[in-house]
């Protein structure tokens, strides 16, 4: 990621990630500066522009499991809304008081799906026949991985779902397909 002063035509380099793409970015909503970049490898990853939000984000962080996307802020600042995208169950969205260090529960995104038993994705990465590597998760059925290693205590029957390349790929997060094809054992 380069800024680009305008008048000057001067780049200046912000950021960057050696394995994947900038995903999204956290710019204040009346200076303009670029704060935070992501960066999506095989989750979300933050990294911090600007010091003056380290504390808030870290205390982002421990709000909720999932990864964690700051979706709009009020002119002021004083407001930010929140969302945590999961994969064992639907997107929690909070509202983050800037001044009093205080993130409020909103609401979820599919309330039907709340407390049932949704089986975990798990980031995998393999390398392709060219040495290059490629992203993967896998989705095991629910009470086949009793230690949480991410492998099953016994050999399963498995489903490969190839999809999306090259312009696409799959997502870390609560997905339909995963969690129909887990929970059919």
């Amino acid at each position: 990621l380069f800024a680009l002063d305008l008048n000057t035509k001067e780049r200046t380099f912000l950021a960057e990630d050696p394995k994947s793409d900038l995903t999204g970015m956290m710019i204040h909503p009346t200076e303009k500066n670029v704060q935070a970049v992501a960066f999506y490898y095989d989750r979300i990853q933050w990294k911090i522009l600007d010091p003056s939000i380290s504390q808030d984000i870290d205390l982002l962080r421990s709000v909720d499991e999932g990864d964690m996307t700051v979706v709009s802020r009020s002119l002021d600042d004083k407001v930010w809304i929140v969302v945590f995208t999961r994969d064992n169950g639907p997107a929690r969205y909070y509202r983050y008081d800037h001044e009093a260090k205080k993130a409020s529960f909103l609401f979820t995104d599919r309330e039907k799906l709340v407390g049932l038993p949704l089986a975990k994705m798990i980031p995998a990465v393999i390398k392709s026949r060219d040495g290059l590597d490629l992203v993967c998760y896998y989705t095991l059925p629910l009470q086949s991985d009793e230690n949480g290693d991410g492998i099953p205590e016994k050999p399963l029957p498995t489903v490969l779902y190839v999809h999306g390349g090259p312009w696409a790929r799959d997502y870390w997060g609560l997905d339909p397909i995963h969690q129909w094809l887990a929970n059919r054992g």
